[in-house]
């Protein structure tokens, strides 16, 4: 948790803005960032483990993958929750209101999965990836970290009495839901980029960067049509002579 606080400040606060844009960058960031470094932490505590005689030789591939899995799990839940819900990321009390009912019932189906069900609680508990597809796509970022937190919290509640690597195999769920999730909001993002260029090219002239005469005429008929009876409103017109040579040259 420290190395994954200690890494977000060192990305910066609107440093979720650049690894959640696209997917090539998502990839970097899960990868390069989060997945990379913690093998050679995993390998030094390993072996000091080993020296030590508080792991077995023989289950030192056992150790080796619990340590690695457990500093990359942080890395991927914490630095990105902590980069994109600082500050909120909500424009709107609406989003955050929706957003808040679907995290609810995303927490509630995963208590019910993991303390109410017994043994087969531990099956279950892999049919909440969906939870983490609808929260990336709808909230794309803000949505995936979010989803990636609540899976680590419940995993917690599975380890009681469970083996190290069925540990080992919960740990990775989440890890790979989290960078699924992360995917889709990269998706996502980018799928809002392309669509806010197509409206800006069809809304604006592409040399002045002014609305264009379709956008004249639509914001002229929404303000014909929502104006009270008591509003009026006035159009100016312009007109330069030989403007079309300023244009051209």
């Amino acid at each position: 948790a420290t190395a994954a606080v200690t890494e977000a400040l060192l990305l910066g606060r609107d440093g979720d803005r650049q690894w959640f844009r696209n997917v090539a960058a998502t990839v970097h960031f899960c990868v390069v960032v989060c997945l990379l470094p913690p093998l050679v932490g995993a390998g030094i505590g390993t072996a000091a483990q080993l020296a030590h005689g508080l792991l077995p030789p023989s289950a030192w591939h056992i150790g080796w993958l619990t340590w690695w899995l457990g500093d990359a799990m942080g890395l991927l839940v914490v630095t990105p929750l902590l980069m994109t819900w600082w500050p909120l990321p909500f424009r709107s009390r609406q989003s955050a209101v929706e957003w808040l009912c679907v995290a609810a019932l995303f927490i509630a189906c995963g208590v019910i999965v993991t303390h109410y069900t017994g043994q087969r609680g531990e099956q279950l508990f892999f049919l909440l990836l969906p939870f983490v597809g609808w929260l990336s796509l709808r909230f794309g970022a803000p949505g995936a970290t979010s989803a990636a937190a609540v899976l680590a919290a419940l995993v917690f509640g599975l380890s009681d009495g469970v083996d190290r690597f069925a540990t080992s195999v919960y740990v990775a769920f989440v890890g790979t839901s989290a960078c699924m999730g992360y995917l889709l909001a990269a998706v996502l993002n980018r799928h809002r980029a392309l669509l806010n260029e197509v409206r800006h090219r069809a809304d604006h002239d592409p040399l002045t960067g002014l609305f264009n005469r379709s956008r004249l005429e639509a914001e002229l008929r929404r303000l014909i049509k929502r104006r009270p009876a008591a509003a009026s409103h006035a159009l100016i017109y312009l007109d330069l002579d030989h403007f079309n040579v300023v244009n051209d040259t």
